[in-house]
């Protein structure tokens, strides 16, 4: 697995298929964000098994701070 390193504290790297609640959490979080903010966007359930079809494929990305996942692509 490949992992890039950006500065001392941030890496980016493909997710792993165990990772799918990682995936999840981020994205409900960014849900939860965007409506605190009165925007309408992104409130539907993500699709559990498009992310976990794209976390197989190699497709789906973490961004990690120091050890702790705060970003998926």
């Amino acid at each position: 697995m490949h992992t890039v390193t950006v500065g001392k504290n941030l890496c980016v790297r493909a997710g792993r298929p165990d990772e799918l609640a990682v995936v999840e959490a981020l994205l409900r979080e960014a849900t939860a964000w965007l409506a605190s903010r009165s925007i309408d966007q992104w409130q539907y359930p993500p699709h559990r098994d498009r992310i976990a079809e794209a976390l197989e494929r190699g497709l789906c990305f973490l961004a990690f701070e120091d050890g702790k996942p705060i970003a998926t692509i």
